[in-house]
């Protein structure tokens, strides 16, 4: 063997071992992970040490009357550590009566808004506002594609809740607001691209975006699911802080292990600038929950414990 071959494998050794050194010493990214679990405490982290959600989700429809029954959840979730997100939803439910977004922006709802920020203002604390999510899908009244395929009243309305909810729980309590879209925009088209919504800096705290690995149908990856939003909108808006608002994937106990290993391996080397993802942990659409899975609750908790 020649000195240059042998100098070579000493090389190769010496990468070799300080790669393997780097990965075990490596510091991890500071993201951490919520759920939603349909108003249920979720088995993603009961019973197991070292476990601890930094967000958990809420939905609250529109309400004419009072929200006060937030006040319990909010405490509730405050008790395991977490921040509270509140997806509020123009609609009323059940029965999906859609409130227009005209209706929001010119005014008339500003009493529903109030009563809303105030329910906030009495809890104080940091709370995460996610108003009218998905906006750039089809499926919501609040989408552009219902709203004369426009963006305009999206935005006029976003500002409006913005300003209302604001001004109820100045200095009484810490509000972040979360501009979160669907991870591919439905219709595909020019005037439905997601930063066509974007109502501006001042209006945005966090950007979220949401996807599902829908396996039954057309499966995909964490990364091929994310990737493209990501690193348009990061490029967007460099400054924001991101977070994954809604993501699960269904499928068997062992498929839906090995989407969630590669999900935390993607989190782990490329979107080290996501602060945090938010699991669906619930049985709708498709079974997306985790915690009536063996193995994919234990690759769960093995990836969220390593942070």
């Amino acid at each position: 063997m020649s000195k240059k071959t042998v100098y070579t494998v000493i090389l190769v050794m010496i990468t070799a071992i300080a790669v393997h050194v780097y990965l075990k010493l490596r510091p991890r990214p500071a993201y951490c992970y919520g759920y939603y679990s349909e108003g249920k405490s979720s088995l993603i982290d009961k019973e197991a040490p070292g476990m601890s959600p930094c967000v958990i989700m809420e939905f609250v429809s529109w309400n004419d009357g009072s929200f006060d029954h937030l006040n319990e959840k909010i405490v509730e979730i405050r008790e395991t550590g977490a921040t509270p997100i509140l997806t509020l939803e123009p609609w009323y439910f059940p029965g999906k009566k859609p409130v227009s977004l005209n209706s929001i922006s010119s005014g008339e709802q500003d009493k529903v808004l109030r009563s809303f920020g105030r329910t906030i203002a009495k809890s104080g604390g940091t709370v995460m506002i996610r108003f009218a999510h998905e906006m750039n899908g089809n499926w919501y009244p609040w989408a552009g594609f219902h709203n004369g395929k426009s963006p305009a009243p999206y935005i006029e309305a976003w500002k409006r809740a913005h300003k209302v909810i604001s001004s109820e729980t100045d200095k009484k309590a810490t509000l972040l607001w979360i501009w979160s879209v669907n991870n591919k925009s439905v219709p595909s088209e020019a005037w439905n691209k997601p930063q066509n919504y974007y109502p501006g800096n001042e209006y945005v705290d966090i950007i979220g975006i949401d996807g599902y690995n829908w396996s039954s149908k057309h499966p995909k990856s964490f990364d091929r699911i994310f990737h493209r939003s990501l690193i348009k909108l990061r490029e967007l808006y460099p400054t924001k802080a991101f977070a994954i608002t809604e993501t699960a994937s269904s499928g068997s106990d062992a498929y839906k292990a090995n989407w969630i290993k590669n999900m935390f391996h993607s989190l782990d080397w490329k979107y080290n600038y996501v602060s945090f993802f938010v699991w669906f942990d619930h049985n709708k659409e498709e079974n997306w929950a985790v915690t009536d899975n063996p193995k994919s609750i234990k690759v769960f908790r093995e990836g969220a414990i390593k942070k």
